[in-house]
Order: structure tokens, then sequence, then C-alpha cells
């Protein structure tokens, strides 16, 4: 993708046990942004492709052809796989994207409602030839991780709603299965850099993620999130050389109460013992940063 022309769009979205009411809610926004998109000049063509990691197909025969249809209407391509196995986020989205010659992709969790404006956002931002991935604001609970006020440079892009340059993505190998779920848009986005790349957070791309909050505006994260994201950590820790991350990780699990936790840790102890973790990266130290059960510093 240059600065001088519209680029070729494709957009990845996982599936696992959403019903159809949810893979709508979330496709109709999304096709009204890249078509408009399209309108703006940032996009010179498009694509929707759906991966369904779910035990059985969330979408039959009709409704493919509806979405498809839905698509088409507004110069959309689209397509849809069921992969009969659960591959995870990272291994789906790897699939769908794999031949793709897309100069940008667009990963989109299937609980996310963008703004119309947010792809458009997300492309302007790749006219920079440094910037090599972004990602949208996420609203009602934003990202608490920081960025640069002005340029929007950050140390991390959330999975959430993320644009990456094919070529950048292809290069490092795309998403590294080793993180099934969560962490891998950490762990993307760290080797990204370590190749020079830049990361910009793009405040005006809004997207509805939805979470369930406490009548505080709280996340209530759920069991998984608790397991995958703790497990991520302790993977992310040791791939990217912070053995005192695990130490202390550790420590403070000593006693821990919550099952999610304890069995995060005592898989990956198991992990560790059977050989079975993530291949440490050369100087991945350097861009890793670790701070106060982030990765990098918060702006709140």
């Amino acid at each position: 993708m240059s600065t001088e022309r519209a680029g070729v769009l494709l957009a990845a979205v996982v599936l696992h046990d959403q019903n159809l009411a949810d893979v709508w809610r979330m496709f109709r926004p999304l096709v009204r942004a890249m078509e408009l998109a399209g309108r703006s000049g940032e996009l010179a063509d498009s694509a929707v492709s759906i991966g369904d990691c779910s035990a059985e197909p969330i979408l039959d025969a009709k409704a493919a052809d509806d979405l498809r249809r839905h698509a088409a209407d507004r110069g959309i391509d689209f397509g849809y796989r069921w992969f009969n196995e659960n591959l995870g986020h990272s291994g789906g989205c790897n699939e769908l994207v794999t031949g793709a010659r897309a100069d940008a992709l667009l990963f989109v969790n299937p609980d996310t409602y963008c703004a119309p404006t947010a792809v458009a956002q997300l492309l302007a931002a790749l006219r920079d030839p440094w910037v090599v991935a972004a990602d949208a604001r996420q609203v009602p609970c934003e990202h608490p991780k920081d960025f640069h006020p002005i340029t929007g440079e950050q140390g991390w892009a959330s999975g959430c709603f993320l644009i990456v340059r094919r070529t950048a993505f292809e290069e490092i190998g795309g998403f590294d299965t080793a993180f099934f779920t969560y962490g891998n848009d950490v762990d993307l986005s760290w080797r990204l850099r370590l190749r020079g790349g830049k990361l910009r957070h793009v405040p005006r791309a809004a997207v509805f993620h939805d979470k369930r909050l406490t009548a505080r505006a709280e996340v209530v994260p759920t069991r998984t999130e608790l397991y995958q994201g703790l497990l991520a950590r302790f993977m992310l820790a040791h791939r990217y050389g912070h053995p005192d991350v695990i130490d202390d990780l550790r420590r403070q699990l000593a006693a821990a109460e919550l099952p999610a936790h304890r069995q995060a840790l005592a898989d990956f102890e198991s992990m560790a013992v059977a050989g079975a973790l993530p291949v440490q990266v050369e100087g991945g130290a350097e861009v890793a940063d670790f701070r106060d059960g982030d990765y990098g510093p918060r702006r709140f």
C-alpha cells in the first residue's frame, strides 16, 4: 500500500460459538464501513472472509448466501469457511489470509461493531510508509494502553480491530499459533517492531467492543479470559527474555484463589517441562515492556 493509490483490503473474522444474530450484528456495520472507505477513495477493492471454528457450522447455505448478497450489493466479496476444528484465533486468522493478494489485512473480533468511518481511518494510517499496523479506539471501555498524543505511536496494537500490511504480516510469519487466543496481538506487535515497523493507535477509528460490565463500568472477565490472558503473559515473558516476570507471577500466584489462574500456572509449568513453550525471539527483550500487569505504560 502506498501513499499514492487506494489499496485492496481483506477483512478476516474468526467465529467460535456465536449465533447468526451475532454475526449479522458484526457484519452489517463492517460491510458499510468498507463500502464507505471505497467511496472515500481509501479503498479500491475489498472482501470479507469468515472462518468458523465452532463444532457445528454457524452458517448454513442460506445464511451464507444472505451474507454474500448483502456484501455484493455494496461491491464487496464474501467468503465463508467452516474449519471443522477449533484452530483458535491465531490459526483461524492465518488460514483466512493465506495466499491473499490484498495490500492490507483487517482482523475483526466477532463481538465488535464498527463506526462507519472506522475502516477508512485505519487505512489512512497506512499512508505513512513506516506504519505497519494500526488499531481502533474501543468503546464503551477504552483500552488503557498508552500512545503518543500526536502521532498515535504505541508499543503494541490490540487485535480487536486491527489493520496490518499484508507484506509485513507475511514477513514475520503471521500470528504465532502457540498463542491460541490471547496475547497473539502483543506477540505480533513486538515482532513487527523488531523489524523496524511502527504501530499506530487511531482514536478516530471507533469500534464498539461488546463486554459485560459491572455497575461501576468495570469489565467482567470470563473464565476463558482469566485463563488465556494469564497463560499468554507467562508465554510472552518466556519468549521475550523476561524470567523476572515469570518469577514475579509465580510468587503472586503461590496462593492463587481463582481456579483459572491456578490452571494457567500449572499448564505453563507443564509446557516448560515438555519443551512446548514458544521459541524465544532474538533481541525480544528490546521491545518487550512488562509493566504493572500490562504490556507497556498505561494512560489511565
